[in-house]
């Protein structure tokens, strides 16, 4: 999972200060860039100089899901210690478009954060399944098990399966945590290395994402 660090700017994301993001790989120009920028400079005022959190979805496009909405962001956030959410301005949630489904192998990133700002990028529908010569290294693969993906042995290959169910655990409990924590941390991002900075979120995630669901299903 990546972070990417530019510096700062107030001409919009694809040129500003990007903290941490949560990625298949990491990248700092990619197709979703564009539609960062625009919804940004949109809600620009809104996202800044209104009271509370601010949730912005994006319509989305026919080839992504996104199984989440605002009161599910709302509901995961609302379960956090709340002075994990001081200064958080807003969600975003992105609808996807053909150029970016096409470079998901390469660029996709689940989520990012910066300037104060989660942005969730939905998921292309065409990856729900996907076939592994070889398994994910394993940090990876606990998150996707945790989540509640199915992973089964498909001849020579690796099957991974997620449904809408999994896939909302997984961006709830794992990305958009995750992204928090760099919101948590951000203090930090100057002092701390990319991995040290993702190893903060990603137990960030485990503490404050999975383990109050561990604990009420009394698994703990």
């Amino acid at each position: 999972m990546g972070s990417s660090r530019h510096n700062m700017s107030v001409r919009g994301i694809r040129s500003g200060h990007w903290s941490g993001s949560k990625s298949t790989n990491t990248t700092y120009f990619d197709p979703s860039n564009s539609e960062i920028d625009v919804v940004w400079e949109k809600y620009f005022e809104k996202i800044y100089h209104t009271p509370g959190l601010t949730v912005i979805e994006q319509p989305i496009h026919p080839d992504f899901i996104i199984p989440v909405d605002e009161a599910s962001i709302r509901e995961t956030l609302g379960a956090v210690p709340q002075k994990f959410l001081s200064d958080l301005a807003a969600v975003i949630v992105l609808g996807g478009s053909k150029k970016q489904e096409k470079t998901f192998k390469n660029l996709f990133a689940y989520g990012r954060y910066w300037s104060n700002i989660i942005v969730l990028h939905p998921y292309p529908k065409k990856y729900l399944e996907q076939h592994w010569k070889t398994l994910p290294k394993p940090s990876i693969l606990h998150e996707y098990e945790r989540a509640g993906a199915e992973i089964t042995r498909d001849g020579k290959r690796w099957r991974i399966r997620f449904d809408e169910e999994s896939l909302k655990q997984f961006y709830l409990r794992d990305v958009l945590v995750h992204e928090l924590g760099h919101h948590v941390d951000s203090e930090n991002f100057r002092f701390k290395s990319h991995r040290a900075a993702e190893n903060f979120a990603e137990w960030f995630a485990s503490e404050y994402g999975y383990r109050p669901r561990i604990q009420e299903n009394g698994l703990e």
